[in-house]
């Protein structure tokens, strides 16, 4: 755990985008509308009070990610999250306007298209007394996910369980159709927005088994448990991930894929 710590000796802070206050006003736009347009002044002036202290309190919000954790600040005082807290997080992201290409570092959570401007990231780190919620409506979202994916990957380095998947010896097992031994996985692709995970059986047109990204514990960890062993990922034109899962599967890429051959 050493090097987690010193990976995060400097701590990522996450401050609100003004995107985020731009939406709150959109929201009130009607209001104010109507209310202009028939002159009740009491109701416009409530609803600029209203704006201005719900943006003055947006504006202050911070996530700060460092050595000892996830902390949320707001007016109202501080929630923390420690790392030995988290059980599990849920990642997806997809591009703001066009498709991301090729593997290295484009595709890089943190790399050249991760910025908040570019690239539409959610993160929820749940805990034992909650959870913390990462979207692109705070600055530096990309350094604070690769941060914590760094942390927690390292963490839970033993995981098996990804439900409703776990990997076992003899292959990947979902909860309610069984066992897919490892020679028969075809590869594991990414599709749609947000992407969905498909695992493809050999000399099948329909996928074995899906799963929301949105919605699969450590999925990003499971897709860097599945590529280490070999199973081809192909991730699709959307998700940014970690520098692990495309070292592991830009190597994997590269050579000859396992075929099954059966006598006639």
């Amino acid at each position: 755990m050493a090097d987690e710590v010193t990976a995060l000796a400097k701590p990522v802070v996450l401050r609100p985008t003004l995107v985020s206050r731009l939406g709150l006003g959109l929201l009130l736009a009607p209001i104010v509308a109507v209310a202009a347009a028939s002159s009740a002044w009491l109701v416009l002036g409530a609803v600029g009070l209203g704006f201005a202290s719900t943006s003055f309190g947006i504006s202050r919000r911070r996530i700060v990610v460092d050595e000892k954790g996830i902390r949320v600040r707001t007016l109202f005082g501080e929630r923390a999250m420690p790392w030995s807290d988290v059980t599990h997080y849920t990642y997806w992201s997809g591009p703001v306007r066009a498709t991301i290409r090729g593997v290295g570092i484009e595709r890089q959570i943190d790399g050249p298209h991760g910025g908040v401007s570019q690239c539409h990231h959610t993160i929820a780190i749940h805990g034992h007394n909650g959870r913390v919620k990462i979207s692109s409506a705070f600055r530096g979202a990309d350094r604070g996910v690769a941060r914590i994916l760094a942390v927690l990957h390292a963490r839970f380095s033993g995981m098996t369980s990804f439900p409703p998947f776990t990997i076992e010896d003899d292959g990947l097992r979902h909860a309610r159709v069984g066992l897919l031994p490892w020679s028969q996985i075809e590869v594991v692709r990414l599709r749609e927005y947000p992407p969905r995970l498909q695992v493809m059986k050999h000399d099948k047109a329909f996928p074995w088994q899906t799963a929301s990204l949105k919605h699969l514990p450590n999925g990003i960890l499971l897709l860097e448990r599945l590529s280490e062993r070999g199973v081809p990922v192909d991730l699709g034109t959307k998700q940014l991930v970690t520098p692990t899962l495309i070292e592991t599967s830009t190597r994997h890429a590269g050579l000859p894929r396992a075929e099954i051959h059966r006598r006639r």
